[in-house]
């Protein structure tokens, strides 16, 4: 795939996305972001469109692009329905939505955070969407569980590093996988390019590793110098 189209790219995610597929050399890329988003944010080298997420503006948008990737925020996921329809209509070939989280397919987890169950009815969206348009849609769902390295260093593991704090659950010992957030960004490169076929229409899990709480706290300790 020659394009891509990185919404949203100043994230937490689209800083290292955008300098994965920069230093790959393999896409024409292009930024797609909202008005209220300053320019300053993105390299000057890139072209941009800004747009209020109305058909037309997509569109425009979307039109001469291989590929957009998603990577629009919790609150306007909804969004993306628009971007697909404007995708499909476009000619785009893949549309890689913005999931790059927990798995929101479980059942249990969308009852805790209530904004998973409007990442699936996007997906859902997509999935009516296969095989439309003059590019022959397809998608693409990554879900990758926490960005270890970033959730690590926030606290978000349980852990205050700064403070040597730490807070265990269920006596640290279950076990969950984490990835960070190299492989996220690599995951893209190989969704675009070796394995576009094997990677449509499905959602595709990351892992760098299986780990427990107290696995981290063990090598937080040798790291510190810590005792106890």
């Amino acid at each position: 795939m020659a394009t891509a189209d990185p919404p949203q790219a100043s994230g937490n995610l689209g800083r290292p996305v955008l300098a994965t597929l920069m230093s790959s050399n393999l896409f024409n890329i292009s930024i797609l972001t909202r008005p209220s988003t300053p320019r300053t944010n993105f390299p000057p080298s890139l072209p941009i469109h800004v747009s209020d997420y109305s058909p037309s503006s997509l569109l425009t948008a979307f039109t001469n692009q291989d590929a957009v990737i998603s990577l629009i925020a919790g609150s306007a996921v909804l969004e993306q329905k628009k971007m697909i329809d404007a995708a499909v209509q476009a000619g785009v070939k893949r549309f890689v939505v913005s999931e790059w989280g927990a798995d929101t397919r479980n059942d249990r987890a969308r009852e805790v955070v209530s904004v998973f169950a409007k990442k699936v009815d996007v997906v859902q969206h997509a999935r009516s969407r296969e095989g439309m348009g003059n590019g022959a849609f397809t998608w693409s769902a990554v879900v990758t569980g926490p960005w270890f390295d970033r959730s690590l260093r926030l606290g978000l593991l349980g852990f205050s590093i700064p403070n040597r704090h730490g807070l265990l659950h269920s006596s640290g010992s279950t076990p969950f996988t984490a990835t960070t957030l190299s492989t996220v960004t690599r995951s893209l490169l190989y969704i675009l390019t070796t394995f576009v076929s094997t990677t449509k229409n499905r959602y595709i899990y990351l892992s760098s590793f299986t780990t427990t709480q107290n696995d981290i706290l063990e090598c937080l300790k040798r790291q510190t110098g810590a005792q106890g």
